[in-house]
C-alpha cells in the first residue's frame, strides 16, 4: 500500500494513517508539514521508516509506531524530532534502541513492550508499567 503526496497540507497538525497495511513509510512531503505534532502509524506492516526518521519535524510531540515490524530506530531522531514527548514502539521487532533516545529533552513516555530486546536492562524497563 502507499499514500498520495500530502505536501500541500502544510497546516496539518495530526496525521493518522493507522490500519493501512503500509510496509514502508512513503515520501509524502512531510518536510512541508511544519506544524505536524501528532502522527499515528500504528497497526501497519512497517519495516522501513527511514523517510520519517530523516525528516526534521520541529513540533512532533507524539508518534505512535506500535504494532508494526520495525527492526530498528535511527539515532537521527534526536536532531529531527526535538519536541517528541511520547513515542510508542510497542509490538515491533526492535532488538535495541539508540542511546540517543535518552537525550530527547522532552520525552516523557516511551513504549517498548513486546519487542525482542537484547539488553536486559531495557527488557526490565519495558516490562514495567
Amino acid at each position: 500500500e502507499t499514500l498520495p503526496s500530502l505536501a500541500n497540507l502544510e497546516h496539518l497538525v495530526t496525521l493518522n494513517v493507522s490500519l493501512n497495511k503500509l510496509t514502508k513509510f512513503p515520501d509524502i512531503g512531510l518536510e512541508k508539514m511544519s506544524k505536524l505534532s501528532c502522527i499515528d502509524l500504528s497497526v501497519n506492516d512497517l519495516t522501513d521508516i527511514e523517510v520519517l526518521e530523516s525528516t526534521h519535524l520541529e513540533h512532533l510531540a507524539e508518534l505512535n509506531l506500535s504494532r508494526n515490524s520495525i527492526p530498528s530506530i535511527s539515532s537521527a531522531i534526536k536532531e529531527n524530532w526535538p519536541s517528541l514527548k511520547k513515542l510508542d514502539l510497542t509490538d515491533n521487532k526492535l532488538k535495541n534502541v539508540p542511546v540517543e533516545l535518552g537525550d530527547l529533552p522532552k520525552l516523557k513516555e516511551l513504549g517498548l513492550t513486546n519487542n525482542p530486546l537484547t539488553d536486559n536492562r531495557l527488557k526490565k524497563m519495558a516490562a514495567q508499567k
